[in-house]
């Protein structure tokens, strides 16, 4: 064991594996984690062993000022992964990071735009953004796949895209139709022969950390909440959309990339509502209620 590493050399090696055991998304969340990891001050130049759960909580503490829950309940669970795997390298000793306990109270955010709201939303943010929003509201790509979207990753003649697995959080492929919506925001962006080349290259250029803040930055000015609506809203308001248009939950499984029914089962309300829409409408059928309040044994004249 190596009891002097400190977390700027775990990182490094952190970030090293990651490079080949995880999807592009969560690599480049990681990389945003550890910067942050590492210029908190009761971190900085510390050795890992000697890292307490009191500095985790404090360190936990400061992000809180800043950013939501969910997103710290993530957080920790990236620094718990760092103990995890430096014990397994030797590099230290103990995971601190597992005392301190997850929020999980708002650890899901199911919200997700209406139509007016979305609109709002492509008003208010940088030219360079909006196609992202509507490609990203018609396909439920998340951010990470959307950034490191390619051209050789499109199929114009057959309307789809495919993700090969080296890019998706779930290790998956998945391949999603692009409609008419989705196709006309790919069409604004400029196309390349290239099939490295990134399909929407400005959103490449700024990275998902300039995208995340121009989006939120919208958020706020148009006062809504940017605790509750943040860019996986694009995910859930594609999830939810698709349900509450009849699409089967099975179905916006494999079009979200999900192994289990599990996480989709947070939009089954939405069909509900939709079962209970469709069984309201026979009450316009004209006549029901006449025909139900007749006498039950008809007129004295007619036969049984």
């Amino acid at each position: 064991m190596k009891p002097q590493t400190t977390i700027q050399q775990a990182v490094k090696e952190f970030l090293r594996w990651g490079e080949t055991n995880l999807a592009p998304g969560t690599l480049m969340r990681d990389k945003q984690f550890s910067e942050q990891w590492c210029a908190f001050a009761r971190f900085k130049g510390k050795p890992l062993a000697e890292i307490t759960v009191q500095d985790i909580e404090a360190y936990r503490t400061q992000q809180l000022s800043h950013v939501g829950r969910r997103t710290c309940d993530y957080d920790l669970s990236r620094l718990r992964r760092l103990f995890v795997l430096s014990e397994e390298w030797g590099l230290s000793k103990g995971n601190p990071a597992r005392a301190v306990k997850m929020f999980h109270a708002d650890n899901r955010r199911d919200r997700f735009l209406t139509p007016d709201e979305e609109a709002k939303l492509l008003e208010e943010v940088p030219e360079w953004v909006r196609p992202a929003i509507i490609f990203s509201v018609n396909t439920g790509l998340r951010q990470g796949e959307l950034v490191s979207l390619t051209w050789g990753q499109v199929d114009l003649p057959r309307k789809t895209i495919t993700l090969t697995a080296d890019k998706t959080k779930g290790k998956k492929m998945r391949r999603i139709p692009l409609n008419a919506l989705a196709l006309e925001a790919i069409g604004t962006q400029p196309r390349s022969l290239n099939p490295e080349a990134p399909v929407f290259p400005l959103v490449a250029r700024y990275g998902a950390d300039n995208l995340r803040q121009a989006f939120r930055r919208a958020v706020r000015s148009l006062g809504m909440d940017s605790k509750a609506i943040c860019w996986h809203t694009l995910r859930h308001t594609f999830a939810s959309r698709l349900v509450q248009a009849g699409v089967g939950l099975l179905t916006v499984k494999e079009l979200l990339g999900h192994s289990t029914l599990v996480m989709v089962q947070r939009y089954a309300h939405l069909a509900d509502e939709n079962l209970k829409s469709a069984v309201d409408t026979l009450v316009v059928v004209p006549n029901l209620r006449k025909t139900c309040d007749a006498p039950k044994g008809g007129s004295e004249g007619e036969k049984a």
